[in-house]
């Protein structure tokens, strides 16, 4: 999420994920004293040949799916994407492994298969699932049971949001309003999906509405430093210098570490300047 807004002011959301590589030893028998046995002979291209990560491996559907995740929790993406990938060739179609899958594709760059996976209709299928409680569930922190029963398991407004994150990425700003909004209707009450209407409604040009989203954002989730960023550079554009300020101190105050809102403030200590795009 800090991604997807910050990149209003950086280069847009783009996650990077790293692939992880399994290695092994070679065990080193001991010889005999040289007399007694034959020169040991050079190693052959089938010794020599590297050993396979997955070698050895269960190819139990469950099992696929927990080493899924468990390449998720580590940041290998790459990893965590070819079994998934995996799993879906044992298992069969299921919606929550489509959106994982291109949750996956999404953060090692692959954003057009990503994009046409969110499309796809079993996707389609489960973002229209609306029905009362039984598509709200969360998904759990060991939710690799829920790729593996064949049956959509989430909530509908996952697949929005993924949505909502991709056309930012694309900059397709009328797809990210519509599916933001979607997902901020579904969780009228989350800081971070009201962040992203807020984004979408600013880059398609609706001042007001920007506005009041990311005022929104910062009084639902006032931990949040990009929303208050945000609400400080709609308060500088409109004139209201003084809070501006106490925003994009709230910022900086919440993230040090995070150069935009200092820089924010440096520029909006000089006479006559103004909020930048």
């Amino acid at each position: 999420m800090r991604r997807a807004s910050r990149a209003l002011h950086r280069q847009g959301i783009a996650a990077v994920a790293a692939g992880v590589v399994v290695t092994c030893s070679l065990a080193i028998a001991a010889t005999a004293p040289p007399a007694k046995t034959a020169p040991a002979k050079p190693a052959t291209a089938k010794t020599a040949k590297p050993a396979n990560p997955a070698a050895g491996a269960s190819s139990k559907p469950i099992d696929i799916a927990t080493r899924a995740r468990v390449f998720e929790e580590q940041g290998a993406y790459a990893s965590a994407l070819e079994e998934l990938k995996r799993l879906r060739s044992v298992e069969g179609p299921d919606a929550d492994v489509e959106l994982a899958v291109a949750l996956d594709e999404a953060r090692v760059g692959l954003v057009d298969s990503a994009w046409a996976r969110l499309h796809s209709p079993i996707l389609e299928q489960a973002l229209a699932d609306t029905m009362g409680d039984l598509r709200r569930a969360e998904y759990p922190f060991q939710r690799e049971g829920m790729w593996v029963n064949g049956a959509f398991d989430g909530w509908y407004w996952y697949i929005a949001r993924a949505r909502a994150e991709l056309a930012f990425a694309r900059r397709d700003w009328p797809q990210m309003l519509h599916m933001a909004t979607i997902a901020a209707s579904a969780r009228p009450l989350s800081g971070k999906e009201a962040l992203l209407v807020a984004l979408a409604a600013s880059h398609s040009g609706d001042e007001a509405y920007g506005e009041a989203a990311a005022a929104w954002a910062a009084y639902l989730e006032p931990w949040l430093p990009e929303a208050h960023y945000l609400s400080g550079l709609w308060a500088w554009r409109h004139g209201r210098r003084a809070e501006a300020r106490a925003s994009l101190e709230a910022a900086a105050a919440l993230d040090s570490t995070w150069r935009d809102p200092a820089l924010a403030l440096s520029r909006l200590a000089l006479p006559g300047t103004r909020a930048r795009r």
